[in-house]
């Protein structure tokens, strides 16, 4: 892939900022170095498609020197006459796959060598996977059409109850139950970490942002807890309950109580910035994005709204009334708001709350779509899921699972649509046809929003109990081994400055 950036030879980063030493190799050839070659990288975790910035110290002076991520050289750089490099613009390649690889530095006339590990993590952090809420993984790459066939089960865990879905980030996946219980569960084996009881049910989806979890619960708070122990952190107390999953985005959390307003929270200490009275029930989690923060709310009359708020102030810029109820999280995605009734789907102009487009099937209800690859994927309660042209609306595919199911809100990831439903199994369609590529079901609904996070699905089931499905029960996320530099090959096409593409 292309690697974007400008290359500065001989220039050591000065900064501190997020720069970690590393150990490094020195290989039993070529010449003595004035000091030992090591590394060290501005970023050590992220996604496929992370940049960062090389810093290596000890080769050779003016020598070339290679960059390679895992076994593929993908930077030529030169020295300068102390023997170090700065390559800032450095890109973890789109193909990563989850787990530790290493970034190696190889001098071409010395053969020194520096390594430092970089782990890649594809994490879910909130409801929808980001303050949008679009349902979609952007960055998986291992569960696609022709792999996720092969999923199977790799653990359950008792949670007391499906809930409503999950957030994964460090190697945890967090949840609440309706035992009003926030579990944090180690993502590799299902084992407990940590628990957090609140007074009543927690329908809310976790949100975990900066080592920190935000949560709401039916007994009426807003918790932020310390994502390693649960230690609560600050606790907000709204009128009533909080059903709707909070979403965090520029140092302020966002959420609906069941007291009829939408409330901003600073995400450190809990204290209200804004709060706005919708009128309504704003049952669901908003959708922020554009400075602008989009609520839908469900309202006395059987009707709905949705209201288009400025995120800093909480001013209202616009609103939408809609024929039936919204209960489900309105989805923001290219300066458009998508959001479902009880009747109908409704795309709205992001900036001014104009239609864009309405969808409207019949009588069938809707859970929140989800929008990707310019396709919005939609379930019903009637069995129905849905691909529909996310410009103009027009169905591009149409499937019915199970006729007369309820189908709950569909997630995307690696051209996978999943799809969950009462009637018990959990489906994969492919995204670009609708046609079924895998199916689960152990007697019980699999209820909950799935999630895909690191290569793993995961869904809440009726029975009680999470699950965990992947592509080998013996998959492990760290067990990458060490590359020898010397058994990387350099490319031969690469010209000093220039990336591999």
């Amino acid at each position: 892939m292309a690697l974007g950036g400008r290359l500065l030879a001989g220039v050591v980063l000065a900064s501190a900022t997020a720069v970690l030493a590393t150990p490094s190799i020195t290989p039993a050839y070529g010449a003595a170095a004035a000091v030992a070659p090591a590394m060290t990288l501005s970023v050590t975790v992220g996604p496929p498609t992370q940049t960062l910035t090389v810093n290596v110290v000890g080769l050779g002076p003016t020598e070339a020197v290679d960059v390679y991520f895992g076994m593929t050289d993908l930077a030529l750089a030169v020295s300068g006459v102390d023997g170090s490099v700065t390559l800032p613009g450095f890109v973890i390649p789109a193909s990563a796959q989850p787990g530790q690889a290493w970034v190696t530095a190889v001098g071409r006339r010395t053969g020194l060598a520096a390594q430092a590990p970089f782990l890649v993590r594809t994490d879910w952090p909130q409801l929808g996977f980001g303050p949008g809420h679009k349902g979609t993984n952007p960055y998986e790459n291992t569960l696609t059409p022709a792999t996720v066939g092969g999923l199977g089960r790799r653990w359950t865990s008792a949670t007391g109850g499906s809930g409503d879905s999950v957030t994964v980030v460090g190697g945890v996946v967090y949840t609440g139950s309706p035992n009003g219980t926030v579990y944090a569960l180690d993502a590799t084996t299902g084992a407990r970490r940590w628990s957090f009881a609140t007074a009543n049910w927690v329908n809310a989806v976790p949100a975990v942002v900066g080592g920190v979890v935000y949560v709401g619960s039916n007994d009426g708070w807003v918790y932020a807890l310390d994502a390693a122990t649960g230690a609560r952190r600050w606790s907000f107390a709204t009128g009533d309950a909080v059903e709707s999953s909070p979403t965090v985005f520029g140092g302020v959390v966002y959420v609906g109580s069941d007291d009829g307003n939408l409330y901003a929270l600073d995400a450190a200490t809990g204290a209200r910035r804004w709060s706005f009275a919708t009128g309504g029930w704003p049952f669901a989690a908003p959708a922020v994005a554009d400075g602008m923060v989009y609520v839908g709310v469900d309202l006395a009359t059987s009707k709905g709204a949705v209201i288009g708020l400025d995120a800093a102030t909480g001013t209202k810029r616009w609103s939408v009334s809609t024929p039936s109820d919204v209960y489900y999280a309105p989805v923001a995605s290219g300066g458009i708001v998508y959001v479902t009734s009880t009747t109908a789907v409704y795309a709205l102009n992001g900036a001014g709350g104009g239609s864009v487009w309405t969808f409207t099937p019949g009588m069938a209800m809707f859970d929140s779509p989800a929008v990707a690859g310019g396709s919005v994927y939609i379930s019903s309660y009637l069995g129905d899921v849905y691909a529909l042209d996310a410009s103009t609306g027009a169905q591009r595919w149409h499937v019915v699972p199970v006729p007369q199911a309820h189908m709950y809100p569909p997630t995307v990831a690696g051209a996978v649509v999943y799809v969950p439903s009462a009637n018990g199994p959990l489906y994969a369609l492919d995204a670009g046809t609708g046609a079924r590529l895998w199916t689960y079901s152990n007697g019980f609904a699999m209820n909950s929003t799935p999630v895909v996070a690191n290569g793993m699905l995961l869904a809440g089931c009726a029975d009680g109990s999470l699950y965990a499905f992947d592509l080998t029960a013996n998959l492990n996320p760290n067990a990458a081994q060490r590359i020898d530099p010397r058994s990387l090959r350099p490319d031969p096409t690469l010209k000093p400055g220039s990336r591999s593409r």
